[in-house]
């Protein structure tokens, strides 16, 4: 994919403005990318080695790169013909050969010189010199693009031109240095729709959920099972009150008296329970008949405790509470 693919398919799918910042910023991340690989994967051989070698450092097949713009758009990289690879990169050199850049103004300043000296500091000399080859150079001067430049096909041939020639190539200068190999790419590029998905040969593995089989693992230390229900927690306890004989029997402290007999009375009184049953839980309270009967006739009468009959045989339940008339 050459440059100016590139730009035909830029022109072809971006249409209108489009942002600023996407040429610098993919420019940059490009060329950052390129250097650190080369750091960390670069190979530079000789001419000599390059030929027994015969392969590049990387060649890459089918691939996919997008990038999202956050725009809407992404651009989607993709390989241009099957049969080639996407991106070949070759091994880099060892043996570039760089001409250095003459210093052309210190050359014709030197030349210039010598001449206002053989002329024995005549400036009219140089300047004629000067116009002379101003002259030349306007008439080669064209402007083509709205560009002006010089056209090298235009300028006269200087006399001595073979020996001439060879003094200037004097003045070339050349270095070796080391480069990096020119990476071939077969790419096509679209542009998407972020939501848009490329269309791609489908793979029925890639739709299959592949079923994972875990082994049965057994502890080695036995387990112990707690029980679903704790029975001792859906029993209520029966609270005894623990009331001080000097409480019930103390006549100067009635009110507190009746509370704690009456709660007493409560505890007594199950679902359903006879007198017998009542006397016999009062009993074990340590409270005479003499003492709670009255109490208990009263909490009777006013709906306290409700029953089921008169005789003895008869049912005797809390009803719900009430406030106790003496």
């Amino acid at each position: 994919m050459s440059k100016k693919q590139i730009k035909n398919d830029v022109e072809r799918q971006l249409e209108g403005d489009f942002p600023a910042e996407l040429g610098p910023a993919l420019s940059a991340l490009g060329d950052t990318l390129t250097k650190q690989w080369w750091e960390e994967n670069g190979v530079y051989l000789s001419k000599a080695e390059r030929t027994s070698r015969n392969s590049p450092i990387a060649s890459v097949g089918d691939m996919n790169i997008k990038i999202d713009t956050g725009y809407g758009k992404t651009f989607v990289l993709s390989q241009y013909d099957p049969s080639k690879p996407s991106v070949v990169i070759p091994v880099g050199m060892t043996d570039k050969v760089t001409t250095a850049t003459r210093p052309n103004d210190w050359i014709v300043g030197f030349l210039l010189a010598c001449i206002q000296e053989m002329a024995q500091d005549d400036y009219r000399t140089v300047g004629n010199i000067m116009d002379a080859v101003n002259r030349h150079i306007d008439v080669a001067t064209e402007i083509v693009d709205d560009k002006k430049k010089i056209v090298q096909s235009k300028l006269p041939s200087v006399k001595n031109s073979n020996a001439i020639s060879g003094f200037i190539s004097s003045l070339k200068r050349t270095f070796v240095s080391r480069c990096r190999g020119y990476s071939q790419l077969n790419l096509k590029m679209d542009l998407v729709d972020t939501n848009t998905s490329i269309s791609k040969p489908l793979d029925l593995n890639e739709v299959v959920v592949p079923i994972v089989v875990k082994e049965a693992t057994f502890p080695t230390t036995p387990v112990v099972i707690e029980p679903l229900i704790d029975f001792n927690e859906v029993v209520v306890p029966r609270i005894d009150p623990v009331v001080p004989d000097a409480v019930i029997h103390d006549e100067s402290n009635v009110l507190i008296s009746r509370m704690v007999l009456e709660n007493q009375i409560i505890a007594s009184v199950s679902e359903e329970s006879t007198v017998g049953m009542i006397r016999k839980s009062m009993a074990e309270f340590g409270v005479d008949e003499a003492v709670w009967r009255p109490r208990f006739d009263a909490m009777v009468k006013s709906g306290i405790v409700g029953t089921n009959g008169l005789d003895r045989r008869a049912k005797r339940y809390i009803v719900e509470s009430k406030e106790v008339k003496a």
